[in-house]
């Protein structure tokens, strides 16, 4: 595949965390490794592994100038991006977990679909395997979106998810950042760092920032990311928290204070509370099953009508109609 030199010369940083990696590290930073796409630099962060995973990085830099390492304390998947955002020094940011694997063209059609749309990044399609299965996961045209259409195509699918509400587009959007080649200027300039106020949302709270900011988002239609989904992962294992309703209103009020400093308009930014307030609903319940599971004795009734009535409950479920089947 052809290459202009002035994009060959555009330094790549993938960010790899590493916790307790060992079982497919190796072949995660080999896919990254046999890119068609040779200007790159793997950063991975040690989080304070207690397996082999480091051993096996450690030996394979050793082979590649390419790959850096570096360990920290462990303080999770948040620190560990922020940490490698720091100190990577390419053109371009892109973030790769510690068990999944990339296609040998990703980040040579992402950077080049970047240039040729002067984008501020680019997402593209992914799969994900499931019991050593490959399947579509998300799917994208090959596009590129300006000004309203950035919203209109990308931001309200993302925010309404599972809601049949202000999304004009078949495919749901998800929010994994993985998916995506940044522009670093584009992600210094706009002071962007990865967040979490729950225990699922860091991605999504990533996203939002980055299609609030950017003028021009490329997609590719190739699926070029394959999530290896592993039910042990953190993913699939909630935790219990007593601060929850705390944190879930942070997280709320951290959103809608974004959307409304972009301007977004009211109508949809209400229509958003209600859809999180509807997901705190389940949510809820499942961390005070996950508290119970820890020995918690709570009155469930108590429970729920301490946390979950107070917050205009029979207002908010009105959007329950638009909840899509299945």
């Amino acid at each position: 595949m052809g290459i202009s030199k002035a994009i060959s010369d555009s330094k790549i940083s993938v960010i790899v965390p590493l916790y307790n990696g060992e079982l497919y590290i190796e072949q995660t930073l080999e896919y990254i490794l046999s890119s068609n796409y040779n200007n790159l630099e793997v950063i991975v962060i040690n989080d304070g592994s207690k397996d082999e995973g480091y051993d096996i990085a450690r030996r394979l830099a050793k082979k590649d100038y390419r790959i850096k390492i570096y360990s920290k304390e462990n303080g999770g998947i948040i620190s560990a991006r922020n940490y490698g955002i720091e100190r990577a020094t390419g053109e371009y940011l892109c973030f790769c977990d510690q068990d999944d694997f990339v296609d040998k063209n990703m980040y040579i059609k992402m950077i080049q679909k970047i240039e040729a749309d002067k984008s501020d990044f680019c997402m593209c399609s992914t799969g994900r395997m499931i019991e050593g299965q490959v399947v579509p996961f998300e799917n994208f045209d090959n596009q590129k979106y300006q000004g309203d259409e950035i919203n209109q195509k990308l931001l309200y699918p993302l925010l309404m998810g599972e809601y049949n509400l202000y999304n004009s587009e078949k495919e749901r959007r998800y929010p994994h950042i993985w998916k995506c080649l940044i522009k670093k200027d584009f992600f210094i300039r706009h002071n962007l760092r990865f967040k979490r106020f729950i225990d699922f949302e860091d991605d999504l709270l990533m996203l939002i920032e980055l299609l609030l900011n950017a003028e021009t988002v490329s997609t590719v239609s190739d699926r070029l990311y394959v999530w290896r989904v592993n039910f042990q992962s953190e993913t699939y294992n909630s935790k219990y928290f007593e601060d929850f309703i705390s944190r879930y209103n942070s997280f709320l009020n951290y959103v809608t204070g974004l959307l409304e400093r972009d301007l977004v308009s009211d109508n949809f930014t209400q229509a958003y509370k209600k859809v999180v307030m509807c997901r705190m609903y389940i949510d809820l319940i499942d961390n005070l099953y996950n508290g119970r599971k820890k020995g918690k004795h709570i009155s469930i009734k108590q429970y729920l009508d301490n946390n979950i009535y107070i917050y205009g409950f029979q207002d908010n479920i009105k959007i329950y109609p638009y909840l899509k089947k299945g």
